[in-house]
This record gives structure tokens, C-alpha cells and sequence, in this order.
């Protein structure tokens, strides 16, 4: 039942976002980036706001979500990019096809966040970049945050930062912290 409550929560707070609420991953992407794939990108609310802004196409741009309720929304709303229903620990993308990598709000919810990781890195270019941003475990709202999204059947799956870093590299890929503040972040990483 509560999993069910999580879906419906999902559904309300990305139907109606503005863009502002992904300014930090606006301010960061390279213009015109090529191929975009926002993996968890639900309704498609963060590519509408970089297709605003002029950053990435509509016909480059991918939305991997499991929610069919989330993808049904994004197409009410007129976001028209490429829509798969999919999971990150087995994305359907060949090797190397994709310039950009956006995790927004997303990581913490795979299942297995490594596998995620992995299968970003592989369909990731060399120098290609991976935006991610989510919130560090070691922070106590974050702490917080994770029993909640676990009593709603998520699976809550937060990284201390400097441990999120370490798996990267250990997938050749390096990065940096663009931004930290109150436990949250944007992450970006290039594969090397």
C-alpha cells in the first residue's frame, strides 16, 4: 500500500515543476550537448526545461523511466522526446551512444545503484558527462528522507558523496561537486 502512496506522491510533485527547480543542472550542462538521456527523468520535466533553454533537441533527447504513470503525464503535457520504459541496471542503449547523462532526483531509487552506475558508463562517449544530482547520505535531513522514501517502498539507496565519487573511479570516469548545499548536490562526472 505505501509503495502505491509513493507512486501517487511521485505523480503530484513532478506534474507540475518549474524550471527552476533544475536550475542547477541548467546552469551546468554544455550547450547543445548532442545525445541526452535522462535516466529517471519521469514526466520528462528536466528535458522540457533544458529543450527551453535551448541546451539539448527535442529528437536528441531520452527519457528512461519505470513508472508507465510518469511517462503518460509527460506526454499529456506535450513533452515530445523518445520515452523508455526501463530500468537503469539494464538500459536498452547501445555502447557509447550518448553524450549526456542526467540523474535528477533519481539515483537514490534504483535498485541497484552500481549496476546503475556501470550501465551509465557504458553507454556514456569518452568525455561524454553524467549530471547527477541527489543528496549525501551524511547529511541528517538526508538520513531522514531515506527512512521516509523506505516506508514508501523506495528503496532509498542515498551515497555518502565521497563514496559516489569512488565508484566512478573505479569506472575510469572523474568529476567534480559543482554544487552542496543543505545535503543536496549536483554531481559531474566525464568519462575518461
Amino acid at each position: 500500500m505505501f509503495k502505491k502512496i509513493g507512486e501517487i506522491l511521485l505523480q503530484i510533485l513532478y506534474t507540475n515543476v518549474n524550471n527552476e527547480f533544475y536550475r542547477d543542472i541548467l546552469e551546468n550542462i554544455d550547450h547543445r550537448v548532442g545525445v541526452v538521456i535522462d535516466l529517471g527523468g519521469g514526466t520528462g520535466a528536466v528535458i522540457q526545461a533544458l529543450i527551453d533553454e535551448g541546451k539539448v533537441l527535442p529528437q536528441n533527447s531520452i527519457i528512461i523511466d519505470p513508472h508507465i504513470g510518469l511517462h503518460k503525464i509527460g506526454v499529456r503535457k506535450n513533452i515530445n522526446v523518445s520515452r523508455i520504459v526501463g530500468v537503469a541496471e539494464h538500459l536498452p542503449i547501445r555502447d557509447n551512444a550518448a553524450n549526456a547523462v542526467i540523474m535528477h532526483d533519481a539515483l537514490h531509487h534504483f535498485e541497484k545503484p552500481i549496476k546503475g552506475i556501470e550501465e551509465t558508463c557504458r553507454v556514456i562517449v569518452k568525455g561524454g558527462r553524467i549530471y547527477i544530482y541527489d543528496y549525501d547520505l551524511t547529511s541528517f535531513s538526508t538520513k531522514l528522507l531515506r527512512i521516509i522514501e523506505k516506508l514508501m517502498g523506495f528503496p532509498g539507496n542515498f551515497f555518502k558523496i565521497h563514496d559516489l565519487l569512488n565508484v566512478f573511479s573505479k569506472l575510469k570516469c572523474r568529476g567534480r561537486i559543482a554544487k552542496y548545499s543543505h545535503g543536496e548536490f549536483l554531481m559531474i562526472m566525464s568519462k575518461g
